[in-house]
Parts: C-alpha cells; structure tokens; sequence
C-alpha cells in the first residue's frame, strides 16, 4: 500500500502523481486503488478529475479496481435539504 498526498492538498500536486504513476508502473501490477474521500470538503475539481483520468489511462481496470472510501461525512444537512427543498417545488 502507498499513502499519497491527498488530492487538492497542498503537497498533492500533478507533479507527485505523475511521478507515482512512474514509480507504480515499474512495479508490475496494481492490485487495487483507494480514494479516501473528505465527503465534507467539495474537492472534485478539474486536478481531480486529470488525476483520475491519468490513472484511467495508464491502468487497464482502473474503475473495476477502485475502492471509495467516504470519510467525514457532514452532519450538516442544510445543503441537502436545500436541493430536496427545491427538487419537490419543480415537481410541482
């Protein structure tokens, strides 16, 4: 198992994934990915996205082999209720 820096931290740059992706190629097989997932901070961005995209692209079954784990998850509901709010008035 290899811990990275999270996505979007600040030492979580493109760079270091790149040269992960490097370092796990060389290796020979990866048998499964975790993304553990702060589901209380919205980090889904665009280097998100090009990281996954570049894991996809490198490593066939890269979706079949991923493991999310949510951690964090809010108490807050204020956001959820807001949409559900909204939802049942378009229903209208």
């Amino acid at each position: 198992m290899i811990d990275t820096p999270g996505f979007g931290d600040p030492d979580g740059d493109f760079k270091n994934t790149v040269e992960l992706v490097k370092v796990l190629k060389e290796t020979g097989t990866v048998n499964s990915f975790v993304w553990v997932w702060n589901s209380a901070i919205v980090r889904f961005n665009i280097h998100t996205r090009q990281i996954l995209e570049l894991f996809n692209n490198t490593f066939p079954g890269f979706w079949e082999n991923l493991i999310i784990v949510a951690n964090f998850w809010p108490k807050d509901r204020t956001a959820q209720k807001k949409r559900d709010k909204g939802k049942a008035m378009t229903e209208l």
